[in-house]
């Protein structure tokens, strides 16, 4: 069983970091984006098991990105994780157009992190 390929973006530099050398030494297979238009091409040139993006980004933002990974990788999950309350107009608009997304707030503990990654890894395994 290969390891959970998880896209991790953060334009907070030390959270993506921190979170993502949490994750590997966890035994996930992490790459680190700081923006959304980075992650979309990261994910044009590699699939992805599951992404982890903030809502907040520079550039386009992390919805943007996400709808757009998903019309590249519809098998690759997405889940958004945000700490910011002035989001949830871009949440709706995403939902207007058809896309829900799982959000995780921010923080959040990095075992809850730990624990869903590991419950999405046991769903693409069964």
């Amino acid at each position: 069983m290969a390891p959970l390929k998880i896209l991790l973006v953060d334009d907070e530099r030390t959270i993506a970091d921190t979170l993502g050398t949490i994750l590997t030494l966890e035994g996930f297979s992490v790459v680190i984006s700081y923006n959304g238009l980075d992650a979309l091409n990261l994910a044009k040139a590699e699939s992805f098991d599951v992404v982890l993006m903030d809502v907040v980004l520079p550039g386009i933002d992390g919805i943007q990105a996400s709808q757009g990974i998903i019309k590249i990788r519809p098998q690759c999950k997405v889940i958004l994780f945000s700490g910011n309350i002035s989001t949830q107009h871009l949440l709706n608009e995403a939902r207007a157009n058809g896309v829900e997304f799982e959000i995780l707030p921010k923080p959040t503990h990095p075992t809850v992190i730990i624990e869903r990654f590991r419950a999405i890894a046991d769903e693409i395994d069964s």
